[in-house]
């Protein structure tokens, strides 16, 4: 039987995009493919659990000495297996990279973000967009981490990219073999009805962000805005649901400004079924990253009928044009305009005929197809 070690950095319950991924590939590899496949991550504790036929292995995120548990617990498992698959370019990718020049097997590497300019980001030693962040002077420790992520990007046999957007930046910055870079479209079956959300006055007009409440999420930005557009249209309600390491802060930021008094809603993270149910109630949908990647919450959006409207530095910029209204993320008249251009019933029903001309379409299947050829299984 063929096996598969899915090494990530997180893992659901934990929201983020690894974590979604190692689970799904995982249930697919081993319900539909039969392969015996293990999973490898960092959690708040350490144990194992079997789940749909396969197995997760949890590395304690507490522990001062984590990326060498997780070396161990890599180079364990990495004995039974054929391939190894790392799902971020640091946290797991170092550890495995480094394991694997003892194990010597193949091994794919998937970059789904960037551990830099993130950590750059919510440290505030820079807050700006990911395409700019490696002009900027980095730290002794910053350069450190850059070798180690050009380390484990160089002993992959091939690197993923979601889309050209972060693919350029890295080929720009880190010394890897364009050669061996590829890019497979994020996974995401989009099923649109016709004649998708109708205008419902009597509701209340909410626009919602859920998702990771990061200083990157560009969140302050998007309060700022919000308080302004407000004072001409009273029955707006800005929601923004999540956790994450800036909630705390945001949080008192929004209970000293009035919180629902002035419309502003702050709520927990929600599981994808309940977040789909909130976003489809809603109104509008914001994506105001610094830089986003390639999110999926706009298809999630825009699976569910719910317009959105996005930061301009995201890698589905080629998708969006000329279709999608977006802003840079610095720029509060831009978002201001799009929120009273929206606020009319007539605009917002036409925006919502110019988004059914975006199609999208890679599957699940597809993904892990296109995964399984890198590894010749």
């Amino acid at each position: 039987m063929k096996s598969i070690l899915i090494a990530t950095g997180i893992y659901p319950p934990e929201l983020g995009g690894s974590g979604e991924y190692a689970k799904k590939l995982a249930r697919i590899w081993s319900l539909e493919k039969k392969y015996k496949i293990s999973v490898l991550t960092f959690a708040d504790n350490s144990n194992s659990s079997l789940e749909e036929g396969f197995e997760v292995f949890r590395i304690s995120r507490k522990s001062k000495f984590r990326h060498l548990n997780y070396l161990f617990a890599c180079l364990r498992l990495g004995k039974r297996c054929d391939s190894i698959l790392v799902l971020d370019n640091f946290s797991a990718a170092f550890p495995s990279a480094l394991a694997n020049l003892f194990l010597r097997k193949k091994m794919i590497l998937r970059n789904g973000g960037d551990f830099l300019w993130e950590k750059a980001v919510e440290s505030g030693v820079y807050f700006g967009i990911f395409r700019k962040y490696y002009e900027s002077k980095l730290s002794f420790k910053e350069k450190f981490i850059k070798f180690l992520i050009n380390f484990s990007m160089l002993r992959a046999h091939r690197i993923i990219f979601s889309g050209d957007f972060q693919k350029q930046v890295f080929l720009k910055n880190y010394s890897i073999d364009e050669n061996k870079t590829l890019i497979i479209g994020n996974p995401y079956d989009l099923k649109v009805n016709s004649g998708i959300l109708k205008i419902n006055t009597e509701k209340d007009r909410v626009i919602i962000y859920a998702g990771r409440i990061m200083r990157l999420k560009n969140l302050d930005f998007v309060i700022d805005v919000f308080l302004k557009f407000k004072e001409n249209h009273p029955d707006f309600k800005l929601k923004i649901l999540g956790d994450g390491p800036y909630r705390e802060i945001l949080e008192s930021r929004i209970k000293n400004l009035g919180g629902e008094r002035v419309g502003i809603i702050i709520g927990p993270g929600l599981l994808k079924a309940d977040f789909l149910n909130e976003l489809k109630k809603s109104y509008l949908y914001i994506l105001p990253s610094l830089s986003d990647m390639t999110p999926n919450s706009i298809l999630d959006s825009f699976s569910v009928g719910t317009p959105f409207i996005s930061t301009k530095e995201t890698g589905f910029q080629y998708l969006l044009e000329g279709k999608a209204k977006t802003f840079d993320p610095f720029n509060s008249q831009e978002l201001l305009d799009i929120f009273e251009y929206l606020a009319v019933d007539k605009n917002y029903q036409a925006y919502q005929k110019a988004l059914e001309g975006i199609k999208y379409q890679v599957s699940w299947n597809d993904y892990s197809e296109s995964i399984l050829k890198l590894f010749n299984l």
